[in-house]
């Protein structure tokens, strides 16, 4: 369950990308957004879930490429792996 709910953060940084096909004013409003405007809900299926676009939304800046997206990832994650001296 930890891995798929870390996961799941990991996809809110994919929506303001070139390639994901919601539209150009929900990916302004996505990349506009702060962490005030995330809440939880309670879902149709009877689930707490979060709404706006997820928890990790306010930390897009710009609308970029999915290749951008996975470098910086990956830049981070090396950064956080050279700080915990794996």
């Amino acid at each position: 369950m930890g891995v798929g709910v870390s996961l799941s953060g990991l996809t809110s940084a994919f929506v303001p990308t070139v390639d994901c096909d919601a539209s150009p004013i929900f990916k302004q409003v996505y990349i506009d957004s702060s962490q005030k405007d995330m809440m939880i809900i309670q879902s149709p299926v009877g689930m707490p879930g979060r709404a706006f676009a997820g928890a990790n939304a306010y930390l897009s800046d710009k609308i970029s490429s999915v290749k951008d997206v996975i470098s910086n990832l990956k830049a981070e994650f090396m950064d956080a792996k050279l700080k915990s001296n794996f």
